[in-house]
């Protein structure tokens, strides 16, 4: 198990605790009240800033600076209203979920881990989020993980054409051949989709696909993508989605290209895709048993290559070539004994 632990915020919380525990009223000011569940002090009812006095002055009372910075301590009259008694608490990621640990229970929230962001960046947004219902009173100082969960963050995927830009959920692409081999687009609305497709089927232009804000130019391939499309109302949101499929990836009997593409999904079997995939590609026939050997062997002669991958939408990804050296590949296993007939 990993961890963080934001000491600065846990001591700054532990102080407003124990003025809440001495009966104190506290409010909050411009940057604090973005992280602490505390009442914006120029929020609360008849409050105005005392330039004179450097404090805030209501009919019902007086603010003074509190020993948080950012904070105001009421010192005369009647508090407005009650506060609940400030806490820390930690935050953990499972399954890329994020849940505050309280007491024996563990409650979800909606965010997670993106992968071009730091476990303070993380604490940091978990606050914002808790920050808006004052009532819970809870501040996440500490985050733990384990080493898993790194290779389960959210990437930033967005891909472009000079006019149109659309975030994807997941993508695969080919940085070879500069080819966008697998992609799942998310918009609130259809056009902006269908803009991304054109240019991706049709139009001789390139596209960007920014990952993590860092960019792969995408190649047009002038033909028609595989599309699966969707909308999000099954999960209760507006928009519409579609998955495109590179044209290679589908039967490489169909295609007269020297390469094809296996793009698997989560629970699918790449080394058995794998197998079904060249059995129709090369015309030596290959037994699945043979899957393991093939894929080495094709790995060290450049007849297979690992593409990249961002999100969870697609597990593994392959560029295969249909080349004439699978068979010295096949015949030196069978001589070997490697593989067997």
């Amino acid at each position: 198990m990993q961890d963080y632990k934001n000491t600065y915020l846990e001591n700054q919380v532990r102080q407003v605790a124990r003025l809440q525990a001495e009966g104190k009223f506290i409010a909050a000011y411009d940057y604090l009240a973005e992280y602490l569940p505390l009442p914006r002090v120029d929020d609360l009812p008849g409050a105005q800033y005392d330039a004179r006095q450097n404090s805030y002055i209501a009919s019902w009372g007086r603010f003074t600076r509190g020993p948080v910075p950012g904070s105001w301590l009421l010192v005369e009259g009647q508090a407005p209203e009650t506060q609940t008694p400030m806490r820390s608490v930690t935050a953990k990621v499972m399954d890329n979920r994020i849940f505050i640990l309280l007491d024996e229970q563990t409650i979800p929230t909606a965010e997670r881990w993106r992968a071009d962001e730091s476990a303070y960046n993380l604490l940091t947004r978990i606050n914002a989020g808790l920050v808006k219902d004052l009532a819970l009173g809870m501040v996440a100082c500490r985050l733990e993980w384990e080493e898993s969960e790194l290779d389960k963050r959210l990437h930033d995927l967005r891909l472009a054409n000079d006019h149109v830009s659309v975030v994807c959920s997941s993508a695969v692409w080919d940085p070879d051949r500069h080819a966008l081999v697998a992609v799942t687009m998310v918009s609130p609305e259809q056009q902006s989709l269908r803009a991304i497709t054109a240019t991706l089927c049709v139009n001789s232009k390139t596209l960007i696909l920014s990952v993590d804000n860092k960019n792969q130019i995408i190649k047009s391939t002038r033909r028609k993508y595989i599309a699966v499309p969707g909308n999000l109302a099954a999960v209760g949101a507006e928009g519409y989605l579609i998955t495109l499929l590179h044209p290679l990836s589908g039967n490489p009997q169909e295609e007269a290209s020297e390469a094809f593409y296996i793009v698997t999904t989560q629970g699918e079997s790449l080394p058995a895709r794998f197998v079904e995939r060249l059995n129709l590609a090369i015309p030596y026939p290959v037994r699945e048993a043979w899957a393991e050997y093939l894929l080495e062997h094709g790995l060290q002669e450049n007849l297979v290559r690992e593409l990249s991958l961002a999100g969870d939408d697609f597990q593994e990804a392959l560029w295969v070539s249909k080349a004439e050296g699978w068979r010295t590949i096949i015949e030196n296993g069978l001589k070997q004994g490697q593989i067997k007939l």
